[in-house]
């Protein structure tokens, strides 16, 4: 929650590469390399999915997606940047999104 950009779009990407690397190292350790051998495990292929046969899940997944994309391009900084103008929320709506964001901060400080 840094009010530097540079800052947020640094710690932003760290969780992105932290992420994708668990899972890329998830898929490469569900195949058992056992001497001469080799073992697929039955987790193989459940770490890097873009779709569940679960419509709930995707439709969770993917609305939560939309959700913190519609946070960020109301972000006034972080359009400033890129030179793009801030998406306009109610002001109900955006005193709703800051409250819960901080509310939600004061847990891990």
């Amino acid at each position: 929650l840094s009010p530097e950009l540079g800052v947020r779009i640094f710690k932003s990407w760290a969780v992105v590469i932290g992420f994708v690397s668990h899972l890329i190292l998830d898929e490469i350790y569900a195949v058992d390399w056992n001497g001469r051998k080799i073992r697929v495990k039955k987790s193989f292929g459940t770490a890097m999915k873009w779709f569940s046969t679960s419509t709930w899940a995707n439709v969770s997944t993917y609305g939560k997606l939309a959700f913190l994309v519609i946070l960020a391009l109301g972000d006034a900084s972080l359009m400033e940047y890129f030179g793009r103008q801030p998406i306009n929320f109610p002001q109900t709506a955006k005193e709703w999104i800051v409250d819960s964001v901080n509310d939600g901060a004061k847990v891990f400080r």
